[in-house]
């Protein structure tokens, strides 16, 4: 008995992978990689009908995120952002209120494409040899 109580905890030792719990929903279970995706969610955190959610799909060619909070007086804020095909990431700062949805502010970080300064090689000394340095080495062998 002693012995698989031991021997439990090293068969949990691999990986941690998380998995869908909506398998029935969308008809297969996808493995998610830990540490590589996020998501929350909090409601009623600050009184009735506010919330928080956000999530990110972690890196990859279709990355993209958002985080979202409603307040105790209804006015909604946050931002979302994605990963242009260029590589680009644009990111979208908003809120939403009783007049509507309005754009606060637009931001695009272009990844830094500069070509790399091209490293110096030093050449070894090819010019003609001072006349105290020997031209020819006699090595014994027989010694």
């Amino acid at each position: 008995m002693l012995l698989l109580l031991c021997a439990v905890p090293v068969s949990f030792c691999g990986p941690v992978t998380r998995r869908s719990t909506t398998a029935g929903i969308y008809g297969r279970v996808v493995p998610i990689p830990a540490g590589t995706r996020a998501h929350y969610n909090l409601q009623n955190f600050a009184g009735p009908g506010t919330y928080k959610f956000g999530y990110d799909t972690g890196p990859g060619p279709n990355q993209s995120f958002r985080q979202e909070e409603r307040g105790p007086e209804g006015e909604v804020k946050g931002r979302y952002g994605y990963v242009e095909p260029s590589g680009a990431l644009r990111v979208v700062e908003y809120r939403a209120d009783s007049t509507g949805f309005h754009i606060l502010k637009t931001r695009t970080l272009v990844p830094d494409m500069k070509p790399k300064p091209a490293v110096k090689v030093r050449t070894p000394f090819v010019g003609p040899l001072p006349p105290f340095i020997p031209t020819s080495y006699v090595v014994n062998l027989a010694g």
